[in-house]
């Protein structure tokens, strides 16, 4: 796929609008090409993180695991980096974060700016949803994540 500077759209992203703070963040890609991810320090951490996931993780894997979605497989609670990503889609390069209230602070926002440019630059797109979102509004949510996977694996 050719490298791309403007965010995907979803049909479905419409209906996130209005929904107060910014729903969803797609971010463009450097490059499409399958990397082996560098894995950081604390290991450990993913195992810890799986068996305490969110309310709204918790949710939202119900409808990402056994590949129900165009028959993917994606990893939870995924070391990337010295980073532990919430979802992970090898075969579309995506990370799926769901974000709570911590990530609309200042200091929240600027660490997922530099977390989301670190993981860019390894070619990968992220998704952001607020967990309210994926509360209220999970069919959306999955809506999305599909959309902008078939998206992603469009041909060139």
């Amino acid at each position: 796929m050719a490298k791309s500077n403007s965010p995907l759209r979803s049909n479905a992203s419409h209906l996130l609008e209005g929904e107060g703070t910014s729903i969803i963040k797609v971010m463009a890609v450097i490059n499409q090409i399958q990397l082996p991810l560098p894995m950081g320090e604390g290991w450990g951490e993913g195992d810890d993180l799986r068996n305490n996931m969110t309310e709204a993780e918790k949710l939202l894997w119900t409808r990402l695991r056994g590949k129900q979605i165009l028959g993917l497989q994606f990893y939870r609670q995924k070391p990337i980096l010295n980073f532990i990503v919430d979802f992970y889609c090898p075969a579309a390069n995506l990370v799926i974060e769901c974000d709570g209230s911590q990530h609309f602070t200042d200091e929240g926002l600027e660490a997922d700016r530099v977390r989301d440019q670190a993981l860019a630059e390894l070619g990968l797109r992220i998704l952001r949803f607020d967990n309210g979102m994926v509360f209220r509004k999970t069919d959306v949510v999955v809506q999305v994540i599909y959309d902008v996977i078939t998206q992603l694996l469009e041909p060139p």
